[in-house]
């Protein structure tokens, strides 16, 4: 039984969406598996808001009654016979889903969840670790999908949020009793993928969501998150001797999904795949989302063993294979996956102790890294590239006294340095004035070096950048603006730049420029959360022109 009250919530709350995202079929909420990372992205903005409006109250209101009209359905096939519910409480404004009965309940037990208390409090307090599951709690990253978190423990039943005979289950105990709704929503992603991409066939296969794409969620028993899921697709496309082109294809469309895991697995099999040229679209979503993506390594080096390739560029460097490893270290940063490896090489860098480094690097723990450099540096000669990844990481760690003294030694040695190296030294230098509040200084050394850096086109781009960000945060927009266009057509794919351009043509009133940007934001990167917060702005902004209810 649905209350009424509860219908009409669900029912206001998604048709106000379709109408703002009527052309853009993605975004839509169908009542599908995949419409809930939208809700996720909808409620973002209300995360750690102390203090709810009436209006984002009402929204928080809509989409618990959304996510349980969903999760009736599910429940009425995990209990067969059961009778389940979802009902407005008048007095305290929550939807309650509760379920008495059934295959999985003794006669007089039931389980309860109250639906928008909770969906309210993961919002103004997000928890980490995150507990989707009773007794199963692990850690996320801001830009978690939670609402998706919350709904994989719904869904099943299997939320710690809820009350009553329920909560002694487990994943393992409740399986066979999920096999129809995994099937279900399995369906429903098939569905969504061929609405997206019509002429490509094996997304559209439901089995393909059967391999952990759905349940459980990213980094439940798992050391890092999306392991089984990338294995698990790359295991049914081989079942199905797809080719290496066709799983490449597949796991780039799945990188754009808006769920969490999707996204992840096929981000991490089209990366490993994409080991020669990553595809622009790879490098626009991991910019979209860094911290998140770079998580994401050890689930890209389990599909490169998978495949029989060497797993990272660390174990190509051991053997060896320098040129190999070089390849593949410029491909992981392009890709975010080494956040914290700033040199772009090895030159100079063959003792064997510097192993260590690496492996701390690339496993982001900087302050390990930053330490074993520092002890290095004390007993042996180094390059100016260490010193410059030194710099980088105690810039990150807001070591400010041992940045200034680094970048005093390598500037009195400037005369050293190649043209790739004093670039990178002014860029840190610009940065670290940055960090301190020193705009105006930060201004001109950005200013200087974009001046210079144009020879060396990652320089250029970072550099350009930064001073176009200062340039617009002391009101100079046309020059922010024509910094941005040029820059731009350097690196189209890096989606910050992007994406200030935008909003900076939106601010200045160009709107005919401004509406062919937009597009190629969100074909570029669909599951940024920038991109769709500005997107949802300039949808509201013309609601006016929508049909009202």
């Amino acid at each position: 039984m649905i209350d009424p009250r509860v219908e009409l919530l669900a029912s206001e709350f998604a048709s106000f969406w379709t109408r703002v995202f009527q052309e853009y079929p993605r975004y839509q909420l169908d009542l599908s598996w995949p419409s809930v990372g939208t809700i996720d992205y909808l409620l973002f903005p209300l995360r750690r808001k102390k203090t709810l409006s009436a209006v984002e109250r009402r929204m928080v209101q809509g989409a618990a009654a959304y996510l349980g009209v969903m999760a009736r359905d599910c429940w009425s096939k995990i209990s067969k016979g059961g009778q389940a519910s979802v009902s407005f409480v008048p007095e305290s404004g929550d939807v309650l889903l509760r379920i008495d009965g059934g295959s999985r309940l003794r006669q007089g037990d039931y389980f309860a969840v109250a639906v928008s208390k909770v969906l309210e409090k993961i919002l103004q307090h997000p928890p980490n670790p995150f507990p989707a599951f009773e007794k199963a709690a692990f850690s996320v990253v801001p830009e978690s999908n939670m609402v998706g978190l919350f709904a994989a423990g719904l869904f099943s039943g299997l939320c710690p949020y809820g009350a009553g005979a329920w909560r002694k289950e487990s994943l393992a105990g409740f399986a066979e009793a999920l096999a129809p709704v995994h099937a279900q929503l399995a369906a429903m992603c098939a569905a969504y993928y061929r609405n997206l991409y019509p002429t490509e066939q094996l997304g559209a296969d439901s089995r393909l969501y059967y391999g952990y794409l759905i349940f459980p969620p990213p980094g439940f028993e798992e050391k890092f998150p999306a392991l089984r899921a990338a294995g698990g697709i790359l295991e049914f496309l081989r079942s199905i001797n797809a080719s290496t082109k066709q799983m490449a294809e597949v796991g780039l469309h799945l990188a754009t999904f808006t769920d969490e895991l999707i996204s992840s697995a096929g981000f991490a099999l089209a990366a490993a795949l994409y080991d020669e040229h990553p595809h622009p679209k790879l490098k626009a979503i991991a910019a979209a989302a860094p911290e998140r993506f770079s998580l994401l390594r050890p689930a890209v080096m389990l599909v490169r063993t998978m495949l029989g390739k060497e797993e990272s560029w660390l174990e190509l460097r051991k053997i060896g294979k320098t040129d190999d490893a070089q390849r593949l270290l410029h491909i992981e940063r392009e890709l975010g996956l080494v956040p914290l490896v700033h040199m772009n090489g090895f030159s100079g860098l063959e003792h064997p102790l510097l192993d260590d480094v690496l492996e701390a690097l690339c496993w982001r723990d900087a302050a390990a890294a930053r330490e074993i450099m520092k002890r290095f540096r004390m007993l042996h000669d180094i390059t100016a590239e260490f010193l410059l990844q030194e710099i980088y990481l105690s810039l990150l760690l807001g070591d400010f006294p041992e940045v200034e003294e680094q970048l005093k030694f390598l500037g009195s040695r400037e005369e050293h340095l190649d043209i790739s190296e004093l670039l990178d030294c002014r860029l840190l230098n610009a940065r670290f004035l940055k960090a301190q509040g020193k705009n105006e200084e930060a201004r001109k050394a950005f200013t200087d070096t974009f001046a210079i850096a144009a020879r060396d086109q990652d320089s250029y781009f970072d550099a350009g950048r930064e001073l176009a960000l200062l340039e617009y945060q002391i009101g100079n927009n046309n020059r922010a603006q024509e910094i941005l266009k040029e820059i731009i057509l350097l690196r189209p794919e890096r989606v910050h730049a992007r994406l200030l351009y935008a909003a900076l043509l939106r601010e200045s009133g160009a709107e005919e420029e401004f509406a062919e940007e937009m597009p190629r934001l969100i074909m570029l990167s669909p599951n940024s959360r920038q991109v769709f917060a500005l997107l949802v702005e300039t949808l509201i902004a013309k609601s006016k022109e929508l049909p009202q209810e």
